[in-house]
C-alpha cells in the first residue's frame, strides 16, 4: 500500500470535502483518525455503511489552543500525517466584519492548524518522518468579495507552510498546502443555485471540480514519493489562474 499503514489525522472530517476524500484515503491504506465536532453520528454511519476498517472517529472541538492540547493528548504521538481541513467562513464585506467574527475565523482556520502541527511535531521528529498538509483555498489567491477574514486565514496557511517547511526540514517533515478551487462538495453547497454559474465560469473548464481529486493530492503529499516537495501549494482549481 502506498501509505505503508501510516496514521493520518483528518480534521473537519464530517464536512462535505472531508467526507468526500475519506474513501480515497482509506483505499490508499491509511489508518484514519477522523476528527469532527458536528454531524459526528452521520460521519460514523458513513464509515460503518462502507465497512471501512482501521478508522477511528473522534468527537472533539478544535477552536483554541487549549482544545488542541487536550485533543493532542488524546491521539498521542502516533500521527504520521496531519490533514488540517477544518475551517469556517463568515462572509461579510470588509467594512462590516465584526471583530469577534474576524478573530474566530483566524483562530479556527489559521491558529488551530498551527497548534495542531506544533503538538504533533515531537512524534514526527522521533520517527524522522512527518507530513503536514494544510487545506487552503483558491480564495487566498484570487479576488472574492466578502471574504476578508477567510481569505486572510487561508493565505496565512500558505505562508505558515513555507515557514514550517524551513524549520522542520532537518527532521524529515514536509509541510505543504492544497488550495482547492470550487469543488462539488464543501462550502459551495451554501451558494444559491441561481448564482452558481458565477463560480463555474471562473474555471477554464467551466465546471466544479470532483472533490476526490483533493484526496488523491493528499495521498501524494503524504507519501514517500513527495519527499522533495515542501513549502509548496498545490492549486487544484480547473485553471482559474
Amino acid at each position: 500500500m502506498a501509505s505503508d499503514r501510516k496514521t493520518l489525522l483528518l480534521t473537519g472530517a464530517s464536512g462535505g470535502l472531508g467526507r468526500a476524500i475519506i474513501p480515497v484515503l482509506h483505499n490508499a491504506g491509511f489508518h484514519l483518525v477522523l476528527q469532527a465536532n458536528t454531524r459526528v453520528d452521520e460521519l460514523r454511519n458513513f464509515v460503518q455503511e462502507r465497512h471501512f476498517e482501521n478508522v477511528s472517529v473522534i468527537r472533539h472541538s478544535l477552536a483554541n489552543a487549549e482544545e488542541v492540547k487536550a485533543f493532542a493528548e488524546l491521539v498521542g504521538e502516533e500521527i504520521d500525517v496531519l490533514v488540517a481541513n477544518a475551517g469556517i467562513s463568515l462572509s461579510a464585506a470588509a467594512h462590516k466584519v465584526r471583530t469577534d467574527d474576524w478573530q474566530k475565523t483566524l483562530d479556527i482556520n489559521l491558529s488551530v492548524p498551527f497548534y495542531l502541527a506544533q503538538s504533533l511535531f515531537a512524534g514526527m521528529r522521533k520517527r524522522n518522518f512527518g507530513r503536514i498538509i494544510f487545506i487552503s483555498s483558491v480564495v487566498a489567491n484570487t479576488l472574492v468579495r466578502g471574504t476578508a477574514a477567510y481569505a486572510a486565514s487561508k493565505a496565512g496557511l500558505q505562508g505558515l507552510a513555507r515557514a514550517l517547511a524551513a524549520d522542520w526540514a532537518p527532521f524529515g517533515i514536509t509541510v505543504n498546502c492544497i488550495a482547492p478551487g470550487y469543488m462539488q462538495a464543501g462550502m459551495i453547497s451554501d451558494i444559491p443555485p441561481e448564482i452558481l454559474p458565477q463560480f463555474t465560469e471562473k474555471s477554464v473548464q467551466k465546471r466544479l471540480g470532483p472533490p476526490e481529486e483533493i484526496g488523491h493530492a493528499v495521498v501524494y503529499l503524504a507519501s514517500q514519493e513527495s519527499n522533495f516537495m515542501t513549502g509548496q501549494t498545490l492549486h487544484i482549481n480547473g485553471g482559474i489562474f
